[in-house]
């Protein structure tokens, strides 16, 4: 069972009341929070036989003990030559079956692009069947859906910020957290977004801002995953930290979900430095793995901190369409 702390206090998820709610289907790969949740694959395995070679080589002149010997050696070496990658189906436990490219897959699998994939789950391919070069099923978007047998079904939507204040009226933002459609002008220009976001520009008290936002409470399952935009420095020597947690009974859970500075989850694309210019659709997918608070209720927490120094061309951190269940998508 996994044990999350709050401030040194143990916090047993498992003594929890489930909640049922919405989201999806397939658990995430955990993205090395320090817990001991694990999880195992499906089991299936997929390989690729040993090609067979089409050249036959003889150390001298092919005997034959009559026409049926030489007819029969002709066939075998047309065989070998024909270069055919068809393989046979195979019945019985751990059968196989070839789906036209040449790759042996588990059954139920189908060879697209030389790799074995489930269609009942690929993001990818959700959907396809052999031959998967003209059937090759939905790419589905990797945070807003997943793929389930075979459909790209929409994950929970949290807050997507499209009903303005109202949404986030009970969020307890500080320094300069809030909606926003556009960044400030910096070095940069200010980059206009295609619809409301929410973010911090980090410019309170002079460009030295340290503060944070608390969202209202929510179901969480296995999955947290969100857009993230950010021209900063991401957390170098700890200048425009980044911390995600999240809060029972005011207390931030430990360990965080994400500290760039503190080396937690600090490989995430809001971690890494990006001086700028950047489009406005250059949105980052954060997959987050919550499943050791899955079916509790608890309040996203959001930290931002510049570190004392300023070099000017920072526009801030942005998130948008937060969505929870069961995998929201692959780790990112």
């Amino acid at each position: 069972m996994t044990t999350w702390t709050t401030q040194g206090r143990p916090f047993h998820t498992a003594s929890l009341t489930a909640l049922l709610v919405g989201g999806c289907a397939v658990p995430p790969t955990p993205l090395g929070l320090s817990t001991e949740a694990s999880s195992t694959g499906s089991g299936l395995s997929s390989s690729t036989s040993s090609p067979v070679s089409d050249t036959v080589t003889s150390s001298g002149p092919l005997e034959s003990s009559g026409p049926a010997t030489t007819t029969e050696a002709s066939e075998t070496t047309s065989e070998l030559s024909a270069g055919s990658t068809s393989m046979s189906t195979s019945t019985g436990p751990g059968d196989t079956e070839t789906t036209g490219g040449g790759l042996m897959c588990a059954m139920g699998l189908v060879d697209c692009g030389g790799t074995c994939i489930d269609p009942d789950s690929s993001f990818d391919y959700c959907g396809a069947s052999a031959p998967c070069a003209g059937n090759p099923g939905a790419v589905c978007d990797p945070l807003l859906e997943i793929c389930s047998l075979g459909t790209c079904t929409d994950c929970e939507l949290r807050y997507d910020f499209e009903g303005g204040p109202a949404q986030v009226n009970s969020w307890s933002p500080g320094g300069t957290w809030g909606l926003a459609g556009a960044t400030p002008v910096t070095t940069n220009p200010s980059v206009s977004f295609d619809s409301t976001v929410y973010g911090v520009t980090g410019q309170d008290m002079g460009f030295n801002e340290t503060s944070q936002v608390i969202a209202t409470p929510i179901p969480y399952r296995d999955t947290l995953c969100f857009r993230s935009w950010h021209v900063d420095r991401g957390g170098l020597a700890g200048q425009d930290n980044k911390t995600i947690g999240l809060r029972i009974g005011g207390r931030v859970l430990d360990p965080l979900l994400v500290d760039c500075a503190g080396g937690i989850n600090d490989t995430l694309p809001l971690c890494a430095f990006e001086m700028g210019p950047r489009d406005r659709s250059d949105w980052d997918h954060i997959v987050l793995d919550t499943s050791p608070l899955a079916g509790a209720n608890a309040e996203l927490f959001l930290g931002y901190d510049a570190g004392g120094v300023q070099i000017g061309f920072e526009q801030g951190w942005y998130i948008d369409d937060i969505r929870t269940g069961d995998d929201c998508g692959p780790p990112t």
